[in-house]
C-alpha cells in the first residue's frame, strides 16, 4: 500500500521530467535533421514548457508567488512557440507574425487572468482549459501530419502527437486532483491512488514512447545515411561510367577487350572505323576470328589468302591471352595498322589498333633520306660503306670502283649550279645504265661516285682474273659513255671521268681498306692525265705514304725557311740583252739536297701550303730585284690556289711596298687553269693587278684546250710559247708553223711572245726569224742564285760559253 499522502509538487515534478524528456528528444531531432522545418520550434517550445513547469514546481519551496507567475508565463510562451511548429507542419511555412501575435495575446490574457480574476480556482480553470485545448489540438494536428516532413518523419510526428495527448491527459489529472482534494498542495489518500496511477501510466507511456522514438530515429537515420551513401555511390558509378565511355569513344586508338573465352566484351567506335566495319555488326560475344571474317568481307585484311588470314587470327587470339604483342599489319587497302595487345590478369586480353600509315610513310621517308642522296636518288656515303661491309661478308670476291668527274667545277662555275645539278643527275643515270642490277652505285659527295661490282649471284665461282676483266670492262664501258658530250639543259658539256679500282680479296677484305685503295687508284688516274682508270698497285700506297711524309716535311721547311730562289734570264731577241729574270723556287732539303719545284709544288698546291710559300716567293723576289739594274723586271709564277684567296692583290701590293719595288718592274705569270671557266673573281683580280702597273704573262701557251679564247678574254702583256713546240721546231715543220703563227698573232694583238726551252743557236735563229720577242732557255743561262747572276748580253756563236760561264758562276 502506498503512502497516505502525496505532495502535489511531486506530481508537478513528474510533469517537469516528462517535458524535459520530450524537449531532449526534440532537440535530438533538430540535431540530426536540421532541414526538418518544425524541429527547432518544437525543441525550443518544449524546453520552455519544461522550464516553466519547473518554476511552478519550485513555488512550494520558495513560497514565492512570483515563481508561479513567471513559470506560468514561460510555460505559456513555450506552448505558443511549440504551437507555431505545429502550424508550420500543417502549411509548410513558418508563421512568425501569427505566432508572435498568438504569444502576445496569450501573455496578455494570462496577465489579465492573473491580476483581475477573482480566485485561484477560476484562474487555474481558465489557464488549464486553454492549455489542454491547445495541447490536445496540437496533438491531433501533428498526428494527422502535413507538409514539411515527408513520410520519413512520420515516426517523429506520431511520437510527438502521443506525447502531446499524454501531456494533456496528465494536465487534466493534475487539475482534477486539485479540485477533488480542494487544495493545491496536498492530495488526500482517497484521491491519491487514482491520480497517482493515472500519472504513472502517463509517465510510463511518455518514457516508453521516448525510448521507442529515439531507437526508431537512430535506426531510421542509419538507414537513411546508408541509402544516401548508396545513392551517392550509384551516382558516382554512373558518372564514372559516363567519363570512361567518353574517354573510350574519344581515344585516338581503336580499343577492343576480349574475355577469357575469346569473346568480345566491348570496343569503341574508333576500332570499327579503322577496320571499315559497321558498329552494328561488331557485337559483344564475337570471337576475334569472326571479326576477321568481317574484315575479309570488307576487303581490309592483310595477305592474299582470306582463309589463311582468318586461321592466323585464331592462333593470334591464343597468343594474345598469354603474351604481350606489338606488330604492324599491312592491310590490303594500303593502310598500316599497329596492333598492341596485353593479357588481362582475369583472363582475356585488351587490344589497341592505331592507323600509323602516315607515321610509317614519314619514317620510311626519313630512313630513305638518311641512306640516299637527295639529288640523284643513289645510295649516299653511309649507305655505301654499310653495303661494302655487307658484300664483304657475303661474297669472297668483288670490286670497288671510285669515280670522279674531271671538269665538274668548271661546269658548276661557268654554267651555274643548276647545270651542275643536271650534270650530276645525268652522271647517276649513266652509271646506273652501265652496271647490272646486282651492282650498287652511290654518290659519296660532290662529284665523287662509287660502284660495288659483285658476281651475278651469291656463291658464283669466278676466278680472280675474271673479276679483274670484269672491272676493266666496266671501267672501259663507263669511260666510253662519258666520251660523248652530256646535255645539261642549257648546253652540252664534256664531263670526263677518272676511275680507280680495288679488287677483293687481292687488295683487302675490309670495306674501309678497299675504299682507301680504290681512292688511291683514282688519284693515280687523275694524276696520269684524267679520263682514264687505274687498278690499285701497292706502289700507290707507298707513293701516298711518301706524299704524307713530304707534306709534313714541307710544313716544317716553311717554318724553318729552307727555301731559296734561283733566277733564269729572259733575253730580248733583237738585242740579246737580259730584259726579264724569272724567279724559280728551290727547296734545300736537309737530307735530299736541292729539290726542284716538280718534286714539291704539286703537294704544296694540294695541301694549300702554296699560299704561305707563294707570299714568301713574292717578297723575296721583289727584295732581290731591287739590287738589279732598273730596266730589269722580275717574273714570279702564281698558282691557281693563290687566286682562291680574296687578298691576292693586297699580298702583291704589300710585297712591292715592303721592298720598294715599282709595280712596273714586277711580272706575274699565270697558267690557263686560272682562266678556265673565266671565273669573274679571277679575271677581276688580274685586272686589278694590271691596273696598278703589274705585267701579266700567260705561261705554257698552246698546251691547253682553248688558249686562243683566253687571248680574247684578257689582254696579256706577254705570251710564253711552251717548250714542247720549241724542242721540235728544227725537225718538225708543223711546230715551226705553229710558232710562226703564234708570233704573228701576238704582234697583231699588240702583245709580246716569249719562247721557252731554247737550248741551241739553231732554235734561236728560227725563233728570231719567226718574230719572237723574247727567249728563255739554257742557251742563255741556267737558273742560279741571285748573287751568281751575270747580266751580260748574248751574242750568237757564244751561247755555249755564256751558258758555261753562268754555270761556273753558280
Amino acid at each position: 500500500m502506498l503512502a497516505a499522502t502525496f505532495d502535489f509538487k511531486t506530481l508537478l515534478l513528474v510533469y517537469v521530467v516528462i517535458h524535459f524528456v520530450q524537449a531532449g528528444g526534440l532537440v535530438f531531432v533538430y540535431h540530426i535533421n536540421r532541414r526538418y522545418p518544425p524541429a527547432r520550434l518544437w525543441a525550443l517550445g518544449s524546453s520552455l514548457i519544461a522550464v516553466g513547469a519547473l518554476l511552478v514546481a519550485l513555488r512550494g519551496t520558495a513560497s514565492d508567488m512570483l515563481s508561479i507567475l513567471v513559470g506560468n508565463g514561460v510555460l505559456m510562451i513555450g506552448v505558443n512557440i511549440f504551437y507555431m511548429g505545429v502550424i508550420q507542419i500543417r502549411d509548410g511555412t513558418a508563421p512568425w507574425r501569427f505566432g508572435w501575435g498568438m504569444v502576445a495575446a496569450g501573455l496578455a490574457g494570462y496577465l489579465w487572468f492573473t491580476l483581475v480574476a477573482p480566485s485561484v480556482a477560476v484562474r487555474t480553470g481558465i489557464f488549464t482549459t486553454v492549455l489542454v485545448s491547445l495541447i490536445g489540438l496540437a496533438g491531433v494536428i501533428v498526428w494527422r501530419g502535413g507538409m514539411g516532413g515527408g513520410s520519413q518523419h512520420a515516426g517523429v510526428r506520431r511520437f510527438l502527437a502521443i506525447s502531446l495527448l499524454a501531456d494533456a491527459a496528465l494536465l487534466i489529472v493534475r487539475v482534477y486532483g486539485m479540485w477533488t482534494v480542494g487544495s493545491a498542495d496536498t492530495l488526500a489518500s482517497n484521491g491519491y491512488q487514482a491520480v497517482f496511477v493515472l500519472g504513472l501510466i502517463c509517465t510510463g507511456v511518455m518514457v516508453l514512447l521516448g525510448l521507442t522514438f529515439v531507437t526508431t530515429l537512430m535506426v531510421s537515420d542509419r538507414r537513411q545515411r546508408a541509402e544516401a551513401t548508396l545513392r551517392d555511390e550509384i551516382a558516382r558509378s554512373a558518372q564514372l561510367a559516363s567519363v570512361l565511355d567518353t574517354a573510350l569513344q574519344n581515344m585516338s586508338q581503336g580499343l577492343a577487350m576480349f574475355g577469357p573465352d575469346g569473346g568480345l566484351i566491348t570496343c569503341n567506335d574508333k576500332f570499327t572505323a579503322i577496320y571499315r566495319l559497321s558498329p552494328a555488326e561488331v557485337i559483344p560475344g564475337m570471337h576475334l576470328h569472326e571479326i576477321a571474317k568481317l574484315c575479309v568481307r570488307q576487303g581490309v585484311f592483310s595477305g592474299s589468302d582470306p582463309d589463311a588470314y582468318v586461321e592466323k587470327r585464331k592462333r593470334i587470339a591464343a597468343k594474345m591471352m598469354r603474351d604481350p604483342t606489338d606488330r604492324l599489319a599491312e592491310l590490303n587497302n594500303g593502310r598500316t595498322i599497329r596492333v598492341i595487345s596485353r593479357p588481362l590478369p582475369s583472363g582475356g586480353w585488351v587490344m589497341t589498333s592505331e592507323d600509323v600509315t602516315e607515321q610509317k610513310r614519314r619514317e620510311d621517308e626519313i630512313t630513305y633520306l638518311a641512306r640516299h642522296d637527295i639529288l640523284t636518288g643513289l645510295a649516299n656515303r653511309s649507305r655505301f660503306h654499310a653495303r661494302v661491309a655487307e658484300v664483304a661478308a657475303q661474297h669472297p670476291r668483288f670490286n670497288v670502283l671510285m669515280l670522279d668527274l674531271d671538269r665538274f667545277k668548271s661546269v658548276n662555275d661557268s654554267m651555274g649550279h643548276a647545270a651542275g645539278d643536271a650534270l650530276l643527275k645525268e652522271v647517276a643515270r649513266t652509271l646506273k645504265a652501265a652496271v647490272r642490277e646486282v651492282d650498287d652505285v652511290a654518290r659519296l659527295g660532290g662529284d665523287e661516285f662509287a660502284i660495288i661490282q659483285t658476281a651475278p649471284r651469291a656463291g658464283d665461282d669466278c676466278s680472280a682474273e675474271e673479276f679483274r676483266w670484269g672491272a676493266e670492262a666496266l671501267a672501259d664501258r663507263i669511260l666510253g659513255a662519258f666520251s660523248e658530250p652530256v646535255d645539261v639543259g642549257c648546253g652540252a658539256v664534256f664531263a670526263g671521268i677518272s676511275i680507280g679500282v680495288a679488287l677483293a680479296p687481292e687488295h683487302g677484305s675490309d670495306g674501309s681498306e678497299l675504299l682507301k685503295k680504290a681512292d688511291l687508284a683514282l688519284y693515280a688516274a687523275k694524276s696520269a692525265g684524267r679520263g682514264s682508270f687505274r687498278l690499285f698497285d701497292p706502289e700507290m700506297a707507298a707513293a701516298a705514304k711518301a706524299q704524307i711524309a713530304l707534306e709534313a716535311e714541307l710544313r716544317l721547311a716553311i717554318a724553318r725557311d729552307e727555301f731559296e730562289l734561283h733566277y733564269q734570264p729572259i733575253i730580248e731577241v733583237g738585242s740579246g740583252r737580259p730584259a726579264i729574270v724569272e724567279a724559280l723556287v728551290r727547296w734545300r732539303h736537309p737530307d735530299r739536297g736541292l729539290l726542284a719545284p716538280a718534286e714539291f709544288i704539286r703537294v704544296a698546291e694540294e695541301t694549300g701550303l702554296i699560299i704561305p710559300l707563294g707570299e714568301w716567293i713574292l717578297h723575296r723576289a721583289c727584295q732581290d730585284a731591287m739590287a738589279w739594274p732598273a730596266e730589269l723586271r722580275v717574273a714570279v709564277n702564281l698558282s691557281t690556289v693563290q687566286f682562291r684567296k680574296s687578298n691576292l692583290v693586297d699580298v702583291v701590293l704589300f710585297a712591292l711596298a715592303d721592298a720598294g719595288l715599282p709595280p712596273g718592274r714586277l711580272e706575274l705569270e699565270v697558267t690557263e687553269s686560272v682562266l678556265l671557266g673565266a671565273d669573274p673573281d679571277y679575271l677581276a683580280t688580274l685586272r686589278q693587278l694590271r691596273n696598278i702597273g703589274v705585267a701579266i704573262a700567260l705561261d705554257d701557251f698552246g698546251t691547253g684546250h682553248s688558249s686562243l679564247g683566253y687571248l680574247n678574254t684578257f689582254r696579256f702583256d706577254r705570251i710564253k710559247i711552251d717548250r714542247s713546240f720549241v724542242a721540235s721546231i728544227v725537225d718538225d715543220p708543223n711546230s715551226m708553223a705553229i710558232v710562226g703563227a703564234v708570233g704573228g698573232l701576238v704582234r697583231q694583238l699588240d702583245m709580246a711572245a716569249t719562247a721557252e726551252g731554247v737550248e741551241t743557236e739553231e732554235q734561236f735563229a728560227i725563233l728570231r726569224a719567226a718574230g719572237v720577242t723574247f727567249a728563255q732557255g739554257f742557251l742563255f743561262g741556267r737558273p742560279v742564285p741571285a748573287a751568281a747572276l751575270a747580266f751580260t748580253a748574248f751574242a750568237p756563236g757564244q751561247g755555249g760559253a755564256a751558258a758555261d760561264a753562268t754555270v761556273g758562276a753558280a
